[in-house]
Order: C-alpha cells, then structure tokens, then sequence
C-alpha cells in the first residue's frame, strides 16, 4: 500500500469504491448543457464547452486488441468511427496507435493477439491463463467537432500479485487538427494550477466518502492521506508529463463537454483512482 490509514475504514471503502465500478463497452457520459452565457465567454482560442449534450454512440463500433493463449487473456475494448464520420479513417488510426502502445507497455512487449478484433465478453477466471489477465472496457466522454475523448478501465493482474490492479488511461484528440493532446497542451501548469488541483481533489474525494456512509472526520482524514504525496515543484512536473508516453507518475486527464477530468492515482484499496473534475470557468486563468 502507498498510503498508511486505518485499515478497517480502508475495507470498507474498498468495498464500496469497487462495487460502484462498471466496465462499459461502449458508452456515452449524460452531461448538462452549459448555457449560452457562458459558451459566449469563451475566445475561440480557449476550450470551450461544448453545445452537444449527450454521446451519439450510433457514430461508432467497438473493436478489441485480444489475445487468448495459455499465457495471456487480453481483452482491451476500444471505438472506432464509421466510415461516416468526417476523417474517420485519420481518427481511428490515432485510436489504435494508442491503444496498440497501452496494450503493449502492460504486458511488457509481450503482447501477441490481435489489435483490431471483434468485441468479446470474457468472465474473470484466474484459472484461465499462467501470466498475466486484461480486462478493459471504455467510455466516451467527449465528442463533436472540436475534440473527441475517451477514457478506458478496468481490471489487470499477474497471476503472482496479491490482487489485481485498477487500469485508467484516457486519449484526446483535437478533432479539427487530427492530433492528440494532453493536458499541457491545452493549459499552463504551475504552482496555482497544483493548488486548484489540490483543493477540488480534498473537496470532492470527501464528499465521496461522506456520500458512501464516511463520516466528516473519516472524509477529511482521507482526502488528506489519498492525494499522492508530491511536493508542488514535482506535482507541476507530474502533470505537465501527464498524457505524455513517458509520464511515470499515475496521472491522466480527459474533457468531457463541461469540464477537464484529471485522474488521481490513490491506491487499489480507496478504488484505484478518482477523477478531479475543473469546470471550463475554472480553468480560463490558465488555458492556452
């Protein structure tokens, strides 16, 4: 464990962090439709909020890098658009890019299945496989002219680790210059970016907790041991590698139609990690 803290509340937690996670194969985030006020006030420089206000899952298909073999059950689902979709063929390609690079750095280059096979239900069994098991799903938590973004999770174990270990991982694109992006790219990082990070983390990991049975002390008791323990200089680093291919230090972020999402490692027993989400308003001091 990364984090010292009072092992009865951390089963507890665990227990009920874990039980709220579902793998979805393909599914589109519900988010409020901001209002025109506040689209307005954005330059067309800046991110802005988008005007869409679900996921159309009817523009995509669902595909998946597998491998099943005595050593290895590999099942990462990804999207791919239709051939409908305006520089679908572009867009899809940088999809299995990424999702060719994470199925390989997990299983350590060792991956031998297919990258673009069809979606398939695989029931945990550790039975079923003598090193290593993936099972990933994803979700799509922006789409529309600007930028797509999606997120991937689930579960990934070794057949010697104590128990298996939550996967995220997310990939944005700038939809309009057929390029990823990652959180640098679209925001300056620096110590009052941390402190914004910081203080919507502690507030929204407690209201967690306090909204599954915690009690206020417990809430503000984790929400200080949760965050990784980085000075500022090093979590200003952190997150400008974030999304990066060399990035080491558990970080991850996406947007979805309102807001950024930045992903929090805090640990297999408190739920693998938690998701901080900035409103666009929010985040104006800083963009790019």
């Amino acid at each position: 464990m990364r984090y010292s803290i009072r092992c009865m509340l951390c089963v507890a937690l665990a227990i009920a962090l874990l039980s709220s996670s579902v793998l979805s194969a393909c599914a589109g985030q519900q988010v409020q439709k901001p209002n025109q006020a506040s689209v307005d006030t954005f330059p067309r420089s800046q991110i802005r909020p988008s005007n869409e206000t679900t996921i159309d899952a009817s523009v995509f298909i669902t595909l998946c890098a597998k491998e099943k073999s005595v050593e290895n059950r590999i099942y990462f689902r990804y999207p791919q658009f239709k051939e409908t979709t305006a520089n679908a063929e572009a867009l899809n390609e940088l999809i299995v890019e990424y999702v060719d690079s994470e199925v390989q750095k997990a299983c350590q280059g060792g991956f031998k299945g297919e990258i673009k096979g069809s979606p398939e239900d695989w029931k945990w069994n550790n039975d079923e496989y003598q090193l290593q098991a993936m099972n990933i799903g994803y979700t799509i938590r922006r789409n529309d002219a600007d930028y797509f973004s999606v997120t991937f999770d689930g579960l990934y174990n070794r057949r010697k680790a104590a128990h298996p270990y939550k996967y995220f991982s997310s990939l944005t694109i700038d939809v309009r210059e057929g390029k990823v992006v990652t959180l640098s790219d679209l925001y300056h990082i620096d110590t009052r970016f941390v402190e914004l990070l910081r203080n919507k983390f502690k507030e929204q990991f407690q209201a967690r907790v306090i909204e599954r049975g915690g009690s206020i002390a417990d809430a503000s008791e984790l929400g200080i041991e949760a965050f990784p323990k980085l000075d500022d200089a090093t979590l200003v680093k952190a997150l400008r590698q974030t999304d990066e291919e060399s990035d080491s230090f558990g970080f991850d972020s996406f947007i979805t139609n309102t807001s950024v999402g930045i992903s929090v490692d805090i640990g297999f027993a408190l739920g693998g990690h938690f998701a901080v989400m900035i409103s666009y308003d929010e985040l104006k001091p800083f963009a790019k």
